[in-house]
């Protein structure tokens, strides 16, 4: 037993040995200049507030007319649903401050939404759709 308690304290001795080196070194990897990224929370890159309300509007009704039996077409949905989230043109031009990231976790959140809430009451309850698109 002795041997195997000896043998496992030269093996760490020696694998210590091998990374201490690198230990006092740091991690000198940086960003490059202006690479601030557009994942995560950021806004989408150049998104406006109509183009996120367009996604919205299609993602809502694609899901009552596919899979919950909404009769109207598509276009006709459409334009009833896009004006209720942006009518006003300066508001519809301007840059969405909502990330990708949230926009697809709220058209997620209207795919999976139960028919008879999204018949009746729209995505109004839907957490994930609070507040989307952010205006400026």
């Amino acid at each position: 037993m002795r041997k195997k308690s000896v043998l496992a304290a030269a093996l760490m001795t020696a694998a210590i040995g091998a990374v201490a080196p690198f230990a006092s070194s740091g991690c000198t990897i940086q960003p490059l200049e202006g690479d601030a990224g557009t994942t995560g929370g950021g806004p989408a890159p150049d998104e406006t507030v109509g183009d996120q309300c367009s996604a919205i509007a299609s993602a809502f009704c694609t899901h009552v007319i596919d899979d919950c039996g909404f009769t109207d077409s598509l276009a006709d949905c459409l334009s009833q649903e896009t004006p209720t989230c942006c009518s006003v043109a300066s508001d519809c031009d301007a840059i969405s401050q909502t990330s990708s990231s949230a926009l697809d976790a709220c058209t997620a959140a209207i795919a999976a939404q139960d028919c008879a809430t999204a018949t009746s009451d729209g995505i109004v309850d839907l957490e994930d759709c609070q507040g989307i698109p952010a205006r400026p």
